[in-house]
């Protein structure tokens, strides 16, 4: 695998309000709206306000997902490991200094410890009255503002809240036409973009996207335009998808190059933050796992002892990978006079003493 920061790019349409406001959003991010649905009440307040509105509607909305099941077929040991694993992503995203990361994983973190707290006390959870109180708190906030106006959509597309002033520059046909002058101008751009007064979300076209990786120019050999890639975005918790290579741009006099890719996939839930730490794995290796513990030398040479009926047999391994604790194994090597391969299906023995080939087992 190698690791990468990328740039999104997006047909997208800025919505904007009359007046700059806190905006009440009646859609989450990613839907798919139609013409003349409703989207957001926009209310007339100072900036202060529509930041503490943002931070009240993150909480809300992780203790909503803390209690909105009930608790039903929620299993606290299962919950307590995914907790776990928030918590190793955040410290890991942090070693790493990916931000918008933490804070995704840091709610889910508390949306878990929420749903383990209501399972100790029978269903009873603080979670519930502090969402009460955070609702009513909200409507207080709205109903305080001043003036507000609603907006609805215009045409059909994917709705998402926010914008960061760069949706008119970073479009699909700027990453299609992309080169490095045009690339060195885009990020002079993103650096300090013009964000729209008035802006409460955007529209997008369809669900197709692309985004761009600059790379250096020796990494170039792992990629072939045409082919599909899997690709894991750290700031969307790991999520994989696959981008097609649609475009490698090189230069003379310059030491890296331009990785286009296209997708046509759009993951519910999936932040569409301009900025993406992206890892892409560029080739893999298959084969039978083995744990290291169960390996034995017969002849200076590794294999493990397996079981057909009540007989052992020992069966020699090629190994391909070596892991910390495991080997993988070739799964179709070719067997010669007297020496046999393992192969897939094979019963393997984990544990036992005195073992040999042709040994009867009771």
């Amino acid at each position: 695998v190698l690791s990468y920061t990328g740039y999104i790019f997006r047909d997208e349409q800025v919505l904007t309000a009359n007046k700059k406001g806190i905006s009440k959003y009646y859609v989450s991010d990613g839907t798919k709206v139609a013409e003349g649905q409703k989207l957001a009440t926009v209310y007339e307040t100072n900036k202060d306000m529509q930041e503490y509105a943002g931070r009240m509607d993150r909480y809300i909305n992780v203790l909503e997902k803390s209690v909105s099941d009930g608790f039903q077929g929620v299993d606290i040991i299962e919950q307590r490991e995914k907790n776990a694993d928030a918590y190793d992503a955040i410290i890991k995203l942090l070693a790493n200094g990916e931000a918008v990361g933490v804070r995704y994983q840091a709610e889910k973190l508390l949306e878990g410890m929420n749903k383990v707290g209501g399972l100790i006390n029978g269903g009873e959870t603080d979670a519930k009255a502090l969402l009460e109180n955070l609702r009513k708190e909200r409507d207080a906030l709205f109903a305080s503002s001043g003036s507000s106006s609603t907006y609805t959509a215009a045409r059909p597309g994917y709705f998402f809240s926010g914008s960061d002033g760069c949706e008119e520059m970073f479009t699909m046909d700027a990453a299609k036409d992309l080169d490095f002058e045009s690339f060195y101008e885009l990020m002079d751009y993103a650096s300090d973009p013009e964000t729209e007064p008035g802006a409460y979300g955007r529209l997008g076209n369809s669900s197709e996207w692309r985004i761009v990786l600059p790379i250096i120019r020796g990494d170039v050999i792992y990629f072939d335009v045409g082919e599909t890639y899997l690709a894991s975005f750290s700031q969307n918790n790991g999520v994989s998808i696959p981008l097609s290579l649609e475009k490698i741009v090189t230069e003379d006099g310059e030491d890296g190059a331009l990785l286009v890719f296209f997708c046509d996939r759009q993951p519910s839930g999936f932040n569409f933050g301009r900025c993406q730490g992206v890892t892409i794995t560029v080739s893999t290796v298959s084969g039978l796992y083995v744990p290291k513990d169960v390996v034995v030398r017969e002849e200076g040479t590794k294999g493990v002892y397996i079981l057909r009926g009540s007989v052992v047999y020992f069966r020699y391994m090629e190994v391909i990978y070596e892991g910390s604790d495991y080997y993988l194994v070739r799964a179709d090597s070719e067997d010669e006079e007297g020496i046999k391969y393992l192969r897939e299906n094979d019963r393997i023995i984990l544990t036992g003493q005195n073992l040999f080939d042709g040994r009867v087992l009771d």
